[in-house]
């Protein structure tokens, strides 16, 4: 199974008369008109809140932690990849 990568973060929401848009850099824009705002700004937030995953997941090795949260959190680290 093919693991996918994305742009890394931090990615910018701007938002223009007629459009939502958010920078993940130079070369890769997302436009959203302008009733997706909700969403656009969660899609903004993805690689802070995937990194708030990996992070969760690690406190959780390192101090033995289980439960419901830390289940969510590897499987939405293994959906971002593709694995699940």
């Amino acid at each position: 199974m093919k693991h996918s990568t994305h742009t890394p973060g931090p990615w910018v929401l701007n938002k223009t008369p007629s459009r939502i848009e958010v920078k993940q850099d130079a070369l890769h824009t997302l436009n959203f008109v302008l009733n997706d705002e909700p969403n656009a700004r969660l899609i903004a937030c993805a690689p802070e809140l995937l990194q708030i995953a990996e992070d969760l997941v690690l406190l959780s090795q390192l101090h033995d932690w289980e439960g419901a949260a830390i289940d969510n959190a590897k499987n939405v680290i293994l959906k971002v990849k593709g694995l699940l």
